[in-house]
Formats: structure tokens, sequence, C-alpha cells
């Protein structure tokens, strides 16, 4: 019997992409990222205050970029990318990266945990079948759609699967 990977939904109330691993604390900051306005208009250094929070920092930039977009004949999604998601959304692949630890869970900085994690992150350690839990949308449309939302995940970090997204990514026309 083989063992398909597979990623698995979870639902869970909605979470600047924090990694937020046992037992190190990441923040992985996009470039542009670093100097954010206030709520009163002044600038703060983001890495600053996250370092203060006891946070390892990393300023990475983003996996996929504009010029790779081109080159892959993607040149409309480049044209376009920054009025949708905006291609620093895909920093948050980074996660992935974090392989020395088994389990990473990404979460922006507005989202509230309601629920204990912690029962979720060991059921991911141990089963093998398993690379990740998400989060789905609330519905979005009036056919009841929903999308994934990339504000809360619990990752197994892998570089085989950062390598796989990126080019599923650069590759599907």
């Amino acid at each position: 019997k083989s063992k398909k990977t597979q990623f698995t939904e979870i639902h869970m109330i909605q979470f600047l992409p924090f990694i937020t691993t046992d037992p190190y604390r990441y923040g992985i900051v996009n470039p542009n990222g670093v100097t954010c306005p206030a709520p009163d208009g002044s600038l703060y250094d983001r890495v600053a205050m996250l370092k203060d929070m006891g946070f390892r920092v990393e300023i990475v930039g983003q996996p996929i970029t504009n010029t790779m977009l081109v080159e892959n004949g993607h040149a409309h999604i480049n044209e376009i990318i920054e009025n949708d998601i905006g291609i620093r959304d895909s920093t948050k692949l980074h996660v992935f990266r974090l392989v020395e630890h088994p389990v990473a869970v990404l979460f922006d900085y507005d989202k509230v945990f309601k629920y204990r994690v912690f029962d979720v992150i060991q059921s991911l350690r141990e089963e093998e079948t398993i690379k990740g839990y998400y989060v789905r949308t609330p519905t979005c449309d009036s056919a009841g759609s929903s999308l994934v939302d990339t504000g809360f995940m619990l990752i197994k970090p892998s570089m085989e699967e950062f390598n796989n997204i990126v080019n599923t990514y650069l590759n599907t026309p």
C-alpha cells in the first residue's frame, strides 16, 4: 500500500508571516516590509520590534520573482500581480525551508487563536502521510466558494515541497 502525502484542511477561526516552531519563534520579513507605518503615521522598524519580542528574524525576498515569471512565460501574471495579492505574498513559502524543525506554524499578525493547536501539531508530527493543515476562508460568493487562507497554516517543512511549489507555480500555464 503506497503512502500518499497530502495537505489536509482544518477549520479554525482566521491568523506578516510569523512562523512559530517548537521551541523557536521566527519572523520572516520581506525586504520591502522592514520599515512600516505606525497608526500615528510615524515609521517603525519591524525587524527591531520582532527581535525585541524574542523572534529570530530573517529578511528574505520572495522565492518567485517578477523576472522568473517573465522568463517562464507568465508575463500576464507579472503585469497584474501587484493588483492582486502581490508577489511578496510568496515570501510565506520560506516556511518550508525551516527543515530543522518537524512542524512550523505560520500565522499572520492579525490572527487570533481560539482553539489549542498543540494536539493538531502533535498529530501532524505523528502522521507521515500529511504534509500540513490549512484553513479555508468563509464563503466568498453566492456559489459557496472559499479560498485557502495563507494567513494560518501548520506545515512540515521540506525543501522538496518548497521546490515543488515554486516549480509548479512557474511551470503551470
